[in-house]
């Protein structure tokens, strides 16, 4: 059976290493990119079902990456992560990437079941 494969992108190689490690530890394939090109490049090779991908990045900017990750795969799930940013500024990047859901969704009311 193939296992879940995880890329995470990060230009900061201590806590991307960490990742990985933690990963490959509990079952899962992972490999590091510590900038745009070499994403792109392993999510070609890897072909991830999961990206953790940081919001500042060397050679591109979170956008240009996050909308290639889309068009290669709009089923790949992304995780962003930022040690400088905001929670706004995570959601303004997802939205003008067009990967943040539109619409409302409520929650599940569990009583009505």
């Amino acid at each position: 059976m193939p296992r879940f494969t995880v890329l995470v992108v990060d230009d900061e190689k201590t806590l991307a290493r960490s990742i990985k490690l933690f990963l490959d530890a509990h079952g899962y394939e992972a490999e590091v990119a510590e900038d745009g090109d070499a994403a792109l490049e392993l999510l070609e090779k890897l072909h991830p079902d999961l990206v953790f991908l940081d919001l500042r990045l060397p050679k591109t900017t979170d956008l240009e990456l996050l909308k290639k990750i889309r068009e290669y795969d709009p089923h790949i799930a992304v995780v962003l992560l930022t040690a400088y940013g905001t929670i706004e500024g995570a959601r303004s990047t997802s939205r003008n990437s067009g990967s943040w859901p539109t619409g409302r969704r409520r929650p599940r009311d569990s009583a009505r079941r």
